[in-house]
């Protein structure tokens, strides 16, 4: 994220949601649940955000595109 590190990253919420466990073997490194990925991307940094905030089939937060999201709540 360059200097994104630093200063927090500009996150998109990306249209496409992480398909739920009974879709595909979540454990595959499946080439095909990449491609939503890297479409999020694209949108979010065409909006001028950093990367994308994946949801997954629950609406709940799941991931960035390529890579973990953390929280700190109260300090």
């Amino acid at each position: 994220y360059g200097e994104a590190k630093l200063r927090g990253a500009k996150l998109d919420v990306a249209k496409w949601k992480r398909p739920s466990p009974e879709t595909i073997p979540s454990e595959a490194k499946a080439a095909g649940l990449y491609m939503i990925c890297i479409m999020s991307k694209h949108a979010a940094e065409a909006k001028g955000c950093s990367d994308a905030m994946m949801l997954d089939h629950r609406g709940y937060v799941a991931e960035a595109t390529g890579a973990n999201i953390f929280f700190v709540k109260d300090g």
